[in-house]
């Protein structure tokens, strides 16, 4: 190997990444996290962005018959078929995921050597920009993209539904004594707050769509440090450790300006996104100030994130979940000025 570097001693554990890989893929079993995800099938996502960092592991020195291996692989999740129903959809996903993959390397090959996360918000706004650019002059409006997701929401829906529906006649069938509780009421309750999510979740789907492509990055940065010896960056730091530039409070400072105040109606739905996604970034960052007072309630947050998506009333569910990642991310702002981690190491 050209460069001899092994890897991090925090990079040689397989348990937290093939759960976070399975939970990532396995997605689309979910009904509640169907409803608001914009790109349902991940791996159109995850695999070109790995085999893009092989790409740089090779250019760093690492084998390149592993690269290939990875771009042959990608190119066969791009070359699958499009599903019957959402044609239109598929083919914006796999553009974006192409889009993605190509602005994460453009960024690390070009741009300075940094952190992670510095380079994955530049590729994020690198790819808004170039499909914010190509949109525009193909004549596609944001208009029509957020038609072709409704019209996805609604297949996912009814695909949950009628799976909903046919388990519990499966149910009803096998127990009897359950078919007064498995009544159609529960269907239609479950059929119109999924609807609830879909229609709030599709005037968001930029910032749902740059948390999503963050999440894959962050998986395919961690899975190829563990597959390569060749190093293309410094590993992901803990939970506990996840801080920011304080630079980046304007995103959420100008959403909040555009959200709250009359003379900027026009931009509501912008300043929306900016408030969704840097909002969610200060609330990792609270809860990573949260993980450094008590440790491991990064996983307790993650176990009480599958029982709101299991829960068989979803949008009261995710809405509660939403609540505590709001307090999450007010104290993530508050870290900016009280670097609470600073004290605590201080204090002992």
């Amino acid at each position: 190997m050209a460069d001899g570097l092994a890897p991090a001693p925090r990079e040689r554990g397989w348990a937290r990444l093939a759960f976070a890989l399975a939970a990532f893929l396995l997605v689309p079993l979910f009904p509640a996290v169907r409803a608001v995800l914009p790109v349902e099938h991940t791996l159109i996502l995850l695999v070109p962005t790995i085999a893009v960092c092989f790409l740089l592991g090779w250019w760093a020195g690492g084998r390149l018959s592993l690269a290939l291996v990875w771009l042959a692989f990608a190119a066969w999740v791009l070359a699958q078929p499009a599903p019957a129903s959402g044609g239109s959809y598929y083919d914006l996903a796999r553009a974006w995921g192409l889009l993605l993959a190509g602005a994460f390397g453009v960024t690390c090959i070009l741009g300075k050597p940094g952190p992670f996360f510095s380079r994955v918000l530049s590729a994020i706004g690198l790819a808004l920009l170039v499909g914010l650019a190509h949109g525009v002059a193909g004549g596609t409006s944001f208009r029509r993209v957020e038609r072709v997701l409704d019209e996805q929401y609604d297949v996912r829906n009814r695909q949950s539904v009628d799976a909903l529906t046919l388990s519990l006649r499966s149910v009803a069938e096998r127990v009897p004594s359950m078919k007064e509780v498995m009544t159609t009421e529960t269907v239609d309750q479950t059929a119109f707050e999924l609807h609830r999510l879909s229609e709030g979740a599709a005037p968001l789907f930029p910032a749902l769509l740059a948390l999503e492509s963050l999440v894959v990055c962050a998986l395919a940065w961690t899975l190829y440090h563990r597959l390569s010896r060749a190093r293309i960056g410094p590993p992901l730091a803990a939970i506990r450790e996840f801080r920011f530039h304080d630079h980046l409070a304007w995103g959420l400072i100008v959403g909040l300006t555009l959200v709250l105040l009359p003379a900027f109606a026009s931009l509501a739905r912008l300043g929306q996104n900016l408030v969704l996604f840097f909002g969610m970034l200060y609330a990792l960052r609270g809860l990573g100030v949260i993980d450094s007072f008590v440790r491991r309630s990064a996983a307790l947050v993650a176990i009480a994130a599958v029982i709101a998506i299991l829960n068989p009333r979803p949008y009261a569910a995710l809405l509660a979940l939403a609540v505590m990642l709001a307090l999450f991310a007010v104290l993530g702002v508050s870290d900016a000025w009280g670097d609470w981690r600073r004290r605590l190491r201080a204090a002992s």
